[in-house]
């Protein structure tokens, strides 16, 4: 079964989605709607985590303090883990842009 958003994405169920930059958890909570998606919220700040996981929508995400910013950042995940990685608002606001892109493709 595929499931879209806004006709602009698509995810089938069982899609591993890493949502970078995660916050209190917006974008992961409209990803949450979709039924059959494994979230990984991650995000540096350890106060917009804990607000996440106080969130009864969002207990089954996961949470990971860190933006993966740094080529050192790799042991968070292993290659290839992810199907998708979403984000907003958070690409200005990183120390080596660049070096996130690599670990994420990662």
């Amino acid at each position: 079964m595929q499931l879209s958003v806004i006709g602009v994405l698509q995810f089938r169920e069982g899609t591993s989605v890493l949502d970078v930059g995660a916050g209190t958890g917006t974008l992961s909570g409209i990803l949450s709607r979709l039924p059959g998606l494994k979230i990984t919220a991650m995000d540096a700040a350890r106060e917009m985590l804990t607000r996440l996981e106080k969130n009864l929508e969002l207990q089954g995400v996961v949470a990971v303090e860190d933006f993966c910013d740094n080529i050192g950042d790799r042991h968070y995940f292993q290659a290839g883990q992810f199907d998708a990685i979403v984000s907003r608002q958070l690409v200005n606001g990183l120390f080596d842009p660049l070096a996130a892109f690599r670990s994420w493709h990662h």
